[in-house]
This record gives structure tokens, C-alpha cells and sequence, in this order.
């Protein structure tokens, strides 16, 4: 558990082998590090979610924080079959969680748990009031690679949570490593990816926190001009 800043929190857990990775658009693995957030509030927010494979590491990392059962909600910028356990775990420890999601992320995990929770659609331009001066907004952004998947933007710590734009495969940045994910990842869906920097773009970002590889401090303008580049 890594403090970014005084309400947000950072969990990597490091796939080394890949044996819990593939992508989706290339027929060998990569290693991979599987990213988690808390912010917290009055209340607090788990952003993100790993693959099942890790997820008694997950809990138990998030627990070194917070137990899980006072966690409010479990914020799901993206969703994926593989994701499913480590979902059905969180909501066996804390029934009363909300889960966050688009409408096709809510319907999604629903049609993979098959199990009642609580949900809140996050709608585009939507927001969540955290307390304490903390606001979640979230920002449609499909099909980077799903059609359900989203970017959530911390008001007050000008954090973005980004998902799977701006990630890479290692937690070590580098230009290679950002386009080698994205000529994986996203560039099969190059104008979704267009339209979603075109509306992130605008925000003030000090730091984004992507779900896989490294949390980016430096160079934001010149890495989202990349992503227009390569869109």
C-alpha cells in the first residue's frame, strides 16, 4: 500500500509470470501489474478491481488501510469476466457496498455474479460526493477495449483514474512500454480512444492512476498529446 497523496492509496500487485494476463488482440502474455485505488472521504471509495487470481492479495492489501466492510463503494471503471471473483469476494465481506459502474458495467456484473448488490450508475458528467471536500466524477469512455468502461476524475486531488488508457505493462514508466499496451490494448478502437482524451483533456490532472503498470506525476500535457497522436 502506497500513499499518492492524503486521501489517496495505491495497490500494485505484480503478475511476474503472466500467468494470470493475456491480451486480448496478441496470442502471447505479458507480465503485468494490476493496479487498485482507495480515496477517502466522510467516505470511501475502492477504484478498481484485479484479477481474480490475486484477490486474497487484493483484500489483504486493502486491508492494511481499511477493512473492507467499511468500504462504501466499489468504484468499476471497467469489468471482465476475470474480474468476477475478486467482486463476489468483496461483496461476501460487505454485502452493503455500492458498486459504481456504467449501465452496461452494472448489467454486466450482474449477468456475472447472478447475486443482488447494491448498485449506482454512474452516469457522463456524473458525480459523487465523497465528503470532506471530495468529489468522484466520472466520464463515459466506452469501448477501451469494452463497452461498459469509464475514467473516474478526483475533484479534489485532481487525480484521474484512468483505467486502461495510459497504462503499460511494467510499473516503471516508459514511452515504449505506454505504446506497446496500446498497440495491444486500444488501438483496435482508436477513435473511442480519440474521444475519450478529447474529454479528459480538459480537466486539470496531477496525477493519473491507470490500471495496469505506472501511476503517472510527470509530463501529463506531453503523454495525453501521445495518445492523441496515436489515435
Amino acid at each position: 500500500m502506497i500513499e499518492l497523496t492524503n486521501n489517496i492509496f495505491y495497490i500494485s500487485i505484480d503478475d511476474s509470470d503472466g500467468s494470470a494476463h493475456s491480451d486480448f488482440f496478441s496470442d502471447h502474455k505479458n507480465t503485468v501489474t494490476n493496479n487498485a485505488y482507495i480515496v477517502k472521504g466522510e467516505k470511501t471509495a475502492l477504484i478498481d478491481i484485479v484479477n481474480e487470481a490475486f484477490s486474497d492479495e487484493y483484500i489483504k492489501a486493502v486491508e492494511t488501510l481499511l477493512p473492507i466492510s467499511s468500504v462504501d463503494y466499489l468504484i468499476c471503471n471497467y469489468t471482465g469476466n476475470e474480474f468476477t471473483g475478486s467482486i463476489r469476494k468483496i461483496l461476501s465481506i460487505n454485502p452493503d457496498i455500492e458498486i459504481v459502474g456504467t449501465v452496461a458495467a452494472i448489467k454486466h456484473i450482474k449477468e456475472m455474479l447472478n447475486i443482488p448488490f447494491k448498485e449506482h450508475i454512474a452516469k457522463n458528467g456524473g458525480e459523487l460526493d465523497m465528503g470532506e471536500g471530495e468529489v468522484l466524477r466520472f466520464t463515459a469512455a466506452p469501448n477501451l477495449p469494452w463497452p461498459d468502461t469509464m475514467c473516474t476524475y478526483a475533484i479534489k486531488e485532481k487525480a484521474l483514474f484512468s483505467g486502461r488508457l495510459f497504462s503499460s505493462y511494467i510499473s516503471d514508466y516508459s514511452k515504449s512500454e505506454m505504446m506497446k499496451y496500446f498497440n495491444n490494448m486500444l488501438s483496435p478502437f482508436k477513435p473511442f480512444v480519440h474521444k475519450a482524451v478529447q474529454k479528459i483533456s480538459v480537466l486539470d490532472i496531477n496525477i493519473i492512476c491507470t490500471a495496469n503498470g505506472h501511476v503517472i506525476r510527470k509530463d501529463i500535457s506531453a503523454i495525453i498529446n501521445e495518445y492523441f497522436v496515436w489515435s
